[in-house]
């Protein structure tokens, strides 16, 4: 695939379902930024004191969190889903969808990422004479992600 560009992609919150794929979503309105999200492994090192050596094995891993930057706007339905969300102790199926959806083809779909998270904050950041008010959450991710590759739906 090609290199692409953000511009396009879009991020989703469902409900509490267990199957994200399936889950109904809404958008989230006004995003400009959504942070780098993957899973990560901790490195476990080993240092025998007779051979002076590190070792290192691969340890538990984490899949992350995605930092979101917002104009604020509570009147979208899905940042008002998101502040309910901050609420509550379970995790929530999230979408993000990048735009590279097919030209071609009965029922195209964009790539699509799946997976469930904890949202953990969301603030208001007022920022400079010159800013939107804006807002930042945090979306902390409990379990795998799923990526769904772009297809024509032939």
């Amino acid at each position: 695939m090609a290199l692409q560009t953000s511009a396009g992609s879009q991020i989703f919150i469902g409900t509490t379902a267990g199957d994200a794929i399936t889950d109904s979503y809404q958008a989230l309105a006004e995003v400009v930024d959504i942070s780098e999200f993957g899973k990560s492994f901790q490195t476990i090192k080993h240092i025998a004191i007779d051979s002076r050596e590190t070792r290192k094995i691969k340890g538990s891993f984490d899949a992350g969190g995605v930092t979101l930057k917002l104009g604020r706007d509570l009147s979208d339905s899905g940042q008002t889903a998101l502040q309910s969300a901050l609420d509550s102790d379970a995790a929530y199926n999230i979408q993000i969808t990048l735009a590279d959806t097919p030209a071609s083809g009965l029922s195209p779909t964009p790539t699509s990422f799946y997976f469930k998270a904890l949202v953990t904050s969301f603030t208001t950041v007022i920022g400079s004479a010159d800013s939107l008010v804006g807002a930042t959450a945090m979306l902390e991710i409990s379990g795998p992600v799923t990526e769904v590759a772009a297809a024509t739906g032939d």
